[in-house]
């Protein structure tokens, strides 16, 4: 595809996430009002195979608070990967743990306001591992380092930058 890192800058409130929902196929309920045609490569794509093809990392994603960055990851591969068997969703899990730098919370519960868990660090690197198990060639995030401390931040930018070296469109 020949991708660079491409940023899109606005006001609050000027559409950039509905856009970015727009171009990742997810704009389900607007789906009537919108009109044109999704191309890659000038190869016209149905809203399914757009799906397929681009992921969306939104800028905040609800977990399962109860399940640990493993099982989450386990269950999203079980979804996303029904075609592998379940040692191969097992080894890319472990391999996406390890890409993502999760070994040390991997048996840990991903929590919420209550169930004390991971830091908004940790789960914004579980949403882009959960989203890179569907081996998308182009990923849109929201707001990647919203909320994140400088070492979170700098743990992610060179995640993202490992991916785009790897193929894939950031």
């Amino acid at each position: 595809l020949g991708l660079m890192p491409t940023a899109l800058v606005g006001r609050s409130g000027s559409g950039k996430s509905t856009l970015l929902s727009a171009l990742s196929g997810h704009l389900a309920s607007h789906r009537k009002r919108l009109q044109g045609e999704f191309r890659i490569n000038d190869t016209p794509l149905s809203s399914r195979q757009l799906r397929l093809f681009v992921a969306l990392v939104p800028q905040t994603q609800p977990f399962p608070s109860t399940s640990t960055v493993r099982e989450h990851l386990h269950f999203f591969a079980t979804l996303r990967l029904p075609q592998f068997t379940p040692q191969q969703r097992r080894d890319l899990v472990s391999h996406m743990v390890h890409t993502f730098q999760l070994n040390s919370v991997a048996n840990t519960m991903i929590g919420d306001e209550l169930i004390r868990g991971l830091s908004g660090g940790e789960k914004r690197r579980v949403a882009l591992a959960a989203e890179c198990l569907a081996r998308p060639r182009i990923m849109l995030h929201d707001e990647p380092l919203s909320g994140l401390d400088s070492c979170n931040a700098r743990t992610a930018l060179k995640v993202l930058t490992d991916l785009s070296r790897q193929g894939v469109g950031i």
